[in-house]
């Protein structure tokens, strides 16, 4: 091997360090990013079950989508992150392998398997959002038909309810 190649060989050597380093740093960038998504998706559903899936959940149902979605696109920016860092280093191994004359092992590779995994636990959220927006829906189709009257007569209700209330002796309620 020529003084040449043995300093282009050293410099590869490193270009190829860097870019599996920048790898695993995007990949822990990815999980970091997905885990908080996720977790603030679980949070968003314990919220809606503590408000017994009321009218005033249907925002945060529409939010659950959102984060979905949101999620979905962030996966495929790392996505494409961990495709251009791939073809470098594997353009940096290639050529440190035609120099130094190593054949590539003949290993297996589960290409992918675990990033579509991530993207198909988006599409969850985002099911799981629209699940929870035609949920909201019925529950509050179901309570509206169970009670009697129109929609004034119960704020009406409603209101002299509260009225009566708060017109006690020395403003206590009974």
């Amino acid at each position: 091997m020529t003084p040449e190649e043995r300093d282009r060989l050293g410099t590869l050597i490193e270009l190829y360090k860097e870019q599996c380093s920048h790898g695993r740093h995007t990949e822990a960038q990815r999980q970091a990013a997905g885990t908080l998504l996720l977790t603030a998706g679980g949070a968003l559903i314990a919220l809606m079950g503590a408000l017994q899936f009321s009218i005033h959940c249907a925002p945060i149902a529409g939010l659950l989508l959102g984060l979905g979605v949101f999620g979905k696109r962030f996966m495929g920016v790392f996505e494409k992150k961990w495709e251009e860092t791939s073809g470098r280093r594997d353009f940096y191994r290639t050529e440190i392998e035609r120099i130094t004359g190593t054949p590539t092992p003949n290993v297996t590779s589960s290409k992918g398997l675990l990033r579509a995994f991530w993207k198909r636990t988006f599409d969850a959220v985002v099911i799981t959002g629209i699940v929870c927006l035609l949920l909201v829906g019925t529950v509050v189709s179901v309570r509206s038909t169970h009670q009697q009257g129109t929609l004034m007569d119960r704020i009406l209700e409603q209101v002299s309810v509260q009225g009566k209330a708060t017109s006690t002796p020395g403003g206590n309620p009974q």
